[in-house]
């Protein structure tokens, strides 16, 4: 079995520690989640119940899971996600109209089936993860809700949509609107460049006056996923290690295919990463083990794609931002290695800066 990617998600409270990973097995690929803590055990088997629960509003659309010693395996579904279709709207400059019918139709599709529908009213569950919401009494509401049903967890396969993340699922009623506002929140904060919060929210019919209510909810489920009780420890807010999602391995064997050509370089250089696909992410791992040199950034065109899957990844404006004696291209094809060193040298960085060598296999 190869591994990979695999990231962690240690801003969480024990419980709530998980490791998430694409394996490929025998031609087959899994997305895998497992505890990081034997605590968080029956975490990973409400997840893996989270299924049968789900069928009942979404029906085919949930991809289904098999347990296995203490492993949730998922079977990879090919294609886009919903995020990627908002995201290039949003880059075609589409009509707000256009924009507007695309939230919607999330919208819908996040409720389920009509008979999902009910009306709020607190209770105990709902109290103990969300805090007070005496104001949303009577609100239309959900009784069954996948509040992880954000836009990069639906995947657009020739199959029809397919949901392929479910971690919190909830069965007592939570006001729709507020789950719709969860989402939005979570696709705004990963395309924040894109456009603003208040852009986004006006292309929705969410009433703007519970907006505060909403965010205050929101606070309360964060520190009930990260506050440990038990030992008055935050882990949302231990500090940045705690906060950035981590590579752990490329696959199981650490099996690099490209060698790195410059074992030369002062072990005190810093120096830039241009390129994030197989050749970068040996350069990368290499890098990282050996020390032969600084690396300050690690950039990529499709660095939004690189993000998704937990790498820090930056746009090429980072090389702006960066302290570096050399960029190096980490590109296995002739063509674009070149062309990529004409666009830096346009952008008045010094050709002796930056270094390309043909990748060799290993």
């Amino acid at each position: 079995m190869r591994v990979l990617y695999c990231k962690s998600t240690e801003k969480r409270q024990p419980e709530f520690q998980i490791y998430t990973s694409i394996v490929e097995e025998n031609g087959s690929r899994y997305a895998v989640k497992e505890s990081v803590y034997n605590c968080g055990k029956k975490h990973i088997r409400q997840i893996a119940d989270y299924y049968e629960t789900l069928r009942q509003i979404y029906g085919e659309c949930i991809v289904d899971n098999d347990m296995k010693d203490g492993r949730i395996y998922f079977p990879y579904v090919e294609g886009g996600t919903f995020g990627d279709y908002l995201r290039s709207l949003i880059y075609a400059n589409e009509s707000d109209e256009k924009i507007r019918l695309a939230l919607q139709e999330w919208r819908t599709f996040l409720r389920g089936n009509e008979s999902n529908l009910t009306v709020f009213e607190e209770s105990v569950q709902f109290k103990e993860i969300f805090g007070d919401a005496e104001s949303l009494v009577g609100d239309k509401a959900l009784r069954i809700t996948n509040f992880d049903c954000i836009a990069d967890n639906i995947i657009l396969s020739e199959n029809g949509r397919k949901v392929i993340d479910y971690e919190w699922v909830y069965d007592f009623p939570i006001p729709e609107e507020f789950t719709y506002y969860r989402v939005l929140k979570m696709f705004f904060l990963d395309n924040s460049k894109l456009l603003n919060f208040a852009q986004l929210l006006s292309l929705t019919d969410i009433n703007g006056d519970k907006v505060p209510i909403y965010e205050k909810l929101l606070q309360n489920f964060d520190t009930y996923i990260s506050l440990d009780r038990d030992r008055n420890v935050n882990y949302a807010e231990l500090g940045k290690i705690y906060k950035v999602n981590k590579i752990l391995s490329k696959d199981a064997d650490n099996d690099a295919q490209y060698q790195f050509p410059f074992e030369n370089i002062d072990t005190q250089s810093k120096v830039i990463l241009y390129g994030a696909g197989d050749v970068g992410s040996d350069y990368y791992r290499f890098i990282n083990k050996t020390e032969c040199c600084k690396l300050t950034a690690w950039i990529d065109k499709k660095h939004e794609q690189y993000q998704r899957l937990g790498l820090q990844v930056y746009g090429i404006e980072k090389i702006a931002e960066s302290e570096y004696d050399y960029i190096i291209i980490a590109i296995y094809n002739d063509e674009t290695a070149h062309v990529i060193c004409d666009s830096l040298v346009s952008l008045g960085i010094a050709k002796e800066k930056i270094l390309w060598k043909k990748p060799q296999y290993i």
